[in-house]
């Protein structure tokens, strides 16, 4: 799988429209949440370089919803190497928004993703404070979750095999089962007192004289967005030299 990544990353830049067909199929494949979700990237670029803009922010979108599912999946001595790469896919999706004038899209992204890290912080503290009743409703909730999720990926590796009426009557249980698991996802995290990560929680909108600050580092400076009642402005902030001197 691997190897099929970085053949289709290959393609990008002279042969997008292969490259998207190659990470589709790859996706459709990946048993990982690291893979599933580079694959997803890789198909968003590969529309971003055939000047497909909307198609390439509405898969930077799916990538991001990917991640909310499957945060269960990713074992907590894996999490940071995870959510490196998921900072990779939100920088290329946060550029397009500010290339395409769409700032507000862009400052929601970057909150999203600030909240997605807090949460990841929580969920490790919580849980090594748990009880051991705690401990283990937590551990049957996720294993449980886990299965019922890989079950539906093994289905869904298998529906090319079936006739067209019995695919229609699979895939309705499928999305009975996808609604199934994300209230199990939600289950897992009550145990710990948080909200799950497919909890709508809506960005509130800055009161009048109040201002909303939020930076994010991108690869070589970073974006500093700031918004009020009145509206937004962002600008792009260079790294601090640790030789630097005071001006």
């Amino acid at each position: 799988l691997w190897h099929r990544d970085l053949s289709a990353r290959l393609l990008l830049k002279d042969r997008p429209k292969a490259a998207w067909q190659q990470f589709q199929a790859l996706q459709s494949d990946c048993d990982t949440p690291d893979c599933q979700y580079r694959a997803a990237i890789g198909m968003a670029q590969a529309l971003e370089a055939m000047g497909n803009v909307p198609a390439a922010l509405a898969v930077y979108r799916e990538a991001e919803q990917c991640v909310d599912r499957l945060v269960l999946s990713i074992p907590l001595d894996e999490s940071q190497g995870f959510f490196g790469q998921y900072l990779v896919g939100i920088r290329a999706q946060v550029r397009l928004l500010l290339a395409n004038q769409q700032a507000a899209a862009a400052l929601r992204v970057v909150r999203q993703a600030r909240r997605r890290a807090i949460d990841t912080f929580r969920r490790t503290h919580r849980l090594s404070s748990l009880s051991p009743t705690e401990r283990a409703s937590w551990d049957h909730t996720a294993a449980t979750y886990r299965m019922m999720r890989n079950a539906i990926r093994d289905k869904q590796r298998n529906e090319w095999q079936l006739p067209a009426d019995e695919l229609a009557q699979q895939r309705q249980q499928r999305k009975q089962q996808q609604q199934e698991i994300h209230h199990l996802l939600d289950r897992a995290f009550s145990v710990l007192g948080i909200p799950g990560p497919t909890a709508r929680r809506n960005s509130r909108p800055p009161q009048a004289g109040e201002l909303i600050l939020c930076f994010f580092p991108m690869e070589s400076n970073w974006l500093a967005f700031a918004w009020d009642s009145k509206g937004m402005v962002h600008h792009s902030i260079g790294f601090i030299s640790k030789q630097a001197t005071p001006q």
